[in-house]
């Protein structure tokens, strides 16, 4: 028998073998010819010991159990490093063989150890542990608390960033930031940008992220100077604050694509949500934010292309999709811009709902919801930000098995390899989470019941796993 995690190799002499992965058996005995047997195996090996982009080069920082030093690897086997500032230093990646740095839950700050700003490295990935639990905290250090000069294909995700000059300073570099939150910075260098800085022809990709109480002179969120133009999608940005632009400054030729995001609650001397050159905005809502001039939006010389959005201002709506009316933002358990819906029992629909300019699927929306009730988007894409279905309070599955289960796993599986896929079975979707505040009440005031419902589902998965391998 050969092992070597996650892959387990068990011969046996009439030639057969069986093949795990990860703890899963995947192939069973006697069907693999000699020469497939080669096939799997050369194609494995490489992430096997780890000379592939899969589990190689995966390093690791906790701000209580690791120690910086020489004797420390940032490996489970020799020890977790204690700041993401010495590992930035001792990780480097390359095209074929990118490094992750993975941060454990806590908050990274000057009194830890942590030495502002962090200087990103090319083909390097910095994933933290979760947005809500991860903290990385300038406590006002000048400079930034990210930084990247002229630097490769890096990425941030699962952070709160906060309390910099600065968020992230871009400058000749395009990242991929995912699920972040940027909260509480100041502009960085002559005042550009809060949240984020792109400048010099800086175009990241910007995804599933939250701006909140930043400020600035230029960008209380975001800034993009000199021909930078990032793709930004389903973002919030509120109670933002800046001279030019609240929400977003765009400057110097600089034209993102923004889609499906809400800017609400920003203030600013001129474009409360977005001063401009020329983005083009799609399926956004822009409403509540205040100014002196262009509460929502203002245009420097060019004009943004702007197409099914939800404006509070003259001059969109009525054409290209666009509307002006009250999108009756609700709270829910993960902030306060899901959208009223009848279904999800409140008394009136949205006007942004079913309003946008492609379906959720096309859209890759379909896994994220606007309904307080956890249904996903479905149909023609609503307009604005999308909360993460799987993040929601009210879904039993999570309440029983846990977020990271075996059981969890397969059945969101079914949930979006099947039932998403017919009519009926995206009826049931609705229909689940429609029910699932129920249950789940139910489930915290009855141990009996929670039990009950855990031996029905397990009865159910035998031959839900049967199906799917027909």
């Amino acid at each position: 028998m050969f092992t070597k995690t996650p892959l387990l190799i068990q011969f046996f002499e009439e030639g057969g073998i069986n093949l795990f992965w990860g703890g899963k058996k995947m192939i069973r005995k006697g069907i693999l010819s000699k020469l497939f047997l080669v096939l799997c195996i050369s194609l494995l090996l490489p992430f096997v010991l780890g000379h592939g982009n899969v589990l190689a080069d995966n390093y690791y920082v906790n701000a209580v159990l690791g120690t910086d030093g020489p004797s420390y690897g940032g490996l489970p086997s020799v020890g977790a490093w204690k700041t993401i500032t010495y590992a930035l230093i001792q990780v480097s990646g390359s095209v074929g063989n990118p490094a992750t740095i993975n941060v454990a839950a806590g908050t990274y700050n000057p009194t830890l150890g942590e030495v502002f700003p962090l200087n990103m490295e090319d083909y390097v990935s910095l994933q933290g542990d979760g947005q809500e639990t991860t903290i990385i905290d300038a406590d006002d250090t000048y400079g930034g608390v990210i930084t990247s000069d002229s630097v490769n294909d890096y990425s941030i995700g699962g952070f709160t960033i906060q309390n910099g000059h600065a968020g992230v300073f871009n400058n000749n570099s395009s990242p991929t930031i995912t699920n972040c939150t940027f909260s509480g910075n100041r502009g960085g260098d002559r005042g550009f940008g809060g949240g984020i800085v792109n400048n010099d022809s800086s175009s990241p990709t910007i995804t599933n992220c939250t701006f909140s109480g930043n400020s600035a002179l230029y960008g209380g969120g975001m800034c993009n100077l000199n021909s930078s133009s990032p793709t930004i999608t389903n973002c919030t940005f509120s109670g933002n604050s800046a001279l030019f632009g609240g929400g977003m400054c765009n400057l110097n030729s600089s034209s993102p694509t923004i889609t499906n995001c809400t800017f609400s609650g920003n203030s600013a001397g001129y474009g409360g949500g977005i001063l401009n050159s020329s983005p083009t905005i799609t399926n956004c809502i822009l409403w509540g934010n205040t100014a002196d001039e262009g509460s929502e939006i203002y245009n420097l010389g060019s004009l943004p292309t702007v197409s099914y959005c939800d404006i509070d201002q003259d001059g969109y709506a009525g054409s290209n999709g666009n509307i002006r009316q009250d999108p009756l933002f609700v709270n829910g358990s993960l902030g306060e811009y899901y959208l009223s819906q009848i279904l999800a029992g409140q008394e009136v629909d949205s006007p942004c709902v079913d309003a946008g300019s492609d379906t959720a699927v096309n859209l890759n929306m379909n896994d994220k919801i606007t309904r307080t009730d956890c249904v996903p988007d479905s149909g023609v894409v609503d307009m604005g930000y999308h909360y993460p279905v799987d993040a929601c309070d009210l879904c039993p599955t999570l309440r029983i098995f846990g977020e990271n289960s075996e059981e969890t796993e397969f059945l969101r599986n079914i949930r979006d390899e099947v039932l998403r896929k017919t009519p009926e079975g995206q009826e049931l979707i609705r229909l689940y989470y429609q029910w699932s505040p129920v249950i789940v009440q139910a489930i915290e005031e009855d141990e009996g019941f929670k039990e009950g419902v855990k031996k029905m589902i397990d009865g159910i998965l035998p031959l839900l796993i049967v199906k799917s391998n027909k």
